[in-house]
């Protein structure tokens, strides 16, 4: 005979159903395959902060079209502020949502971890040892623009939001750049909140495979040494071994080698456009989590979810040791790169060396097809387990060193502006300086035959000189002893591929203002070569080697223009000099 309930069981009981009514998430309440939109999503996290005393919710910024966006900040010590966190000395963890609004599975499972932590309280003890970031959705913008249609190659949910922005900028190519203004919002934020351990969510476009999930870290050379030894000896080993025993399993984020997967896997290094690249070259932990497109909604939240959880044990694990890690990698960042001047690797190359692994993938058969005119892949869902190898080994293909202070002329101030953005320390010349500087002279440049990320990328040669130049009053000085160095090489040296002269800020300086009349450079080339036998000698040269400058009268002219004191001085020249020696400023 079954015994009846006590008032206080039937109390229990109601209190429990009602709770699970108004907390259960949109995601959960649809079937596992819905996504709210913006306001929805919103008002669910200022639900939370409402009904918490550990949660609130803080407005941070803009996006293009004006919509707010918004940090939930969990802290059981009540920690909201930039400064209360700081003082409780706990490791800071920045969550970011919808980077990408079409891969959105992040903004679901936080709705879960966070009413878990500060509702249910099934997993309060995650928040003991820190303080908890959660960006519900970064691309704001980009949410709302929302179709069944926006992801081709992804399962679910019924709707999702664009890839970009209302501007069309991808958000995870702008980290160093800055050019969207969720990006200035974003940066100012980590400015402010000083992460330790950062989380970007997303979901990957990539073949069939068995994994709910991928994940990406940094770990090679342009990594603090130890932060990188930290990150693939601890932290790594911990998280695969979570996600494995919850029934995800998982491996690094990975392509396939000439799109076969038979052919082996590869890695790379990345650079501080994307985020978990970004915040690596801050000297923080960060986590890349790519859950599978293929596999249903429903998996990929609870997959991402698991992932979550399984970074916050290790933090709660690993507080002070993170604290440590981090408060070292600034450090030795400024004495070996700064102080020691050791090179700072800025370009990679991936080696035919590769290790093995184990792949869980699917099988797949291929066929030819009428459509495309190749051979099709189709999957068969068969689990297929093979060692294949993994092309994860890399050399360093040019490095750079830093100098005792970059200068930045005044009209450029859009470049310092950005730099601050990142947390970079500069100071102002309050009258002009004489200085023996390296100078960069760009040669040679070619600019990409389209836009890419709103902007005309370009390659170039670069050629250094020493030289002793004026630094006008007003310049920018921007010491090289600061943790965020790695950053300002990245973004200062133009011989990095991340450099803002590689982005195109810097274009006008490759234009040519003044022009000559071929009547008067006639008689001013005849002057030269008469004059001059070295320059003789090298016109001579030239056109007895090229045919093309040998057929056009304008190029010979123009050779000697190049030569004379009436060209452009600056043309070509990068306004940004390096000061290689310690100075007073």
């Amino acid at each position: 005979m079954r015994r009846p309930l006590t008032a206080a069981l039937l109390v229990f009981a109601t209190l429990s159903t009602f709770a699970q009514s108004e907390w259960i998430t949109p995601f959960e309440e649809r079937g596992y395959n819905y996504s709210p939109p913006y306001d929805e999503t919103i008002d669910y996290f200022k639900r939370l902060a409402e009904r918490s005393d550990y949660g609130e919710m803080i407005a941070f910024g803009e996006t293009a079209r004006g919509r707010t966006l918004y940090v939930f900040v969990a802290s059981k010590d009540r920690a909201f502020t930039p400064e209360a966190a700081r003082a409780s000395e706990k490791p800071v963890v920045l969550i970011i949502n919808g980077i990408h609004s079409g891969e959105i599975m992040g903004k679901d499972a936080s709705m879960i971890l966070l009413r878990e932590i500060l509702v249910e309280k099934t997993a309060a003890d995650l928040l003991d040892r820190l303080t908890l970031l959660i960006v519900p959705v970064y691309n704001a913008d980009g949410h709302e623009r929302s179709s069944p249609y926006n992801r081709i190659n992804q399962n679910g949910p019924e709707t999702t939001g664009w890839r970009t922005t209302a501007q069309n900028l991808n958000l995870n190519r702008d980290w160093l750049k800055a050019d969207a203004p969720e990006t200035r919002a974003i940066l100012s934020l980590a400015r402010a909140r000083d992460p330790d351990v950062v989380i970007d969510n997303h979901t990957d476009d990539g073949a069939d495979f068995q994994y709910p999930l991928t994940y990406g870290v940094e770990d090679e050379a342009n990594v603090e040494r130890n932060l990188a030894a930290f990150t693939r000896e601890e932290f790594v080993p911990h998280l695969e071994a979570r996600l494995e025993v919850e029934g995800y399993p998982t491996a690094p984020y990975f392509w396939y080698r000439d799109g076969d997967p038979m052919n082996g896997l590869i890695e790379w290094v990345g650079t501080p456009r994307y985020s978990h690249s970004y915040f690596a070259a801050r000297n923080r932990l960060a986590l890349l989590i790519e859950t599978h497109a293929l596999k249903p909604y429903k998996t990929r939240v609870f997959a991402d979810l698991a992932a979550m959880k399984a970074t916050l044990e290790f933090v709660n694990e690993n507080a002070e040791k993170i604290r440590r890690v981090v408060a070292r990698a600034d450090a030795e960042t400024v004495q070996r790169l700064a102080i020691d001047r050791k090179p700072y690797p800025i370009r990679f190359r991936r080696t035919d060396e590769p290790d093995t692994v184990l792949y869980r993938g699917v099988r797949s058969v291929r066929e030819p097809s009428d459509i495309s005119g190749a051979e099709r892949i189709i999957y068969t869902g068969e689990p297929l387990d093979v060692r294949l190898p993994n092309y994860r080994n890399f050399i360093v293909e040019d490095s750079v060193t830093a100098p005792y202070a970059w200068i930045i002329p005044p009209e450029w101030r859009d470049i310092a502006e950005r730099l601050e953005l990142h947390g970079v320390e500069i100071g102002r010349l309050e009258e002009a300086r004489k200085l023996e500087a390296t100078t960069y002279r760009l040669e040679n440049a070619e600019f990409a035959s389209a836009p890419y990320e709103g902007r005309h990328t370009v390659e170039f040669d670069v050629v250094p000189t020493k030289e002793t130049t004026t630094a006008p009053v007003g310049s920018y000085v921007v010491r090289a002893e600061q943790p965020t160095l790695r950053l300002l090489l990245y973004a200062l040296e133009p011989a990095s591929e991340e450099s803002f002269a590689r982005w195109g800020f810097f274009n006008a300086i490759f234009e040519q203002k003044e022009w000559f009349s071929p009547y008067r450079m006639e008689t001013i080339a005849a002057e030269m070569y008469e004059s001059d036998p070295a320059l003789r000698l090298e016109f001579e040269n030239k056109l007895a080697t090229d045919e093309a400058f040998r057929n056009d009268p304008r190029a010979r002219l123009t050779f000697f223009y190049e030569r004379s004191p009436y060209a452009d001085e600056q043309k070509n020249r990068y306004p940004i000099i390096r000061v290689e020696r310690p100075t007073e400023f």
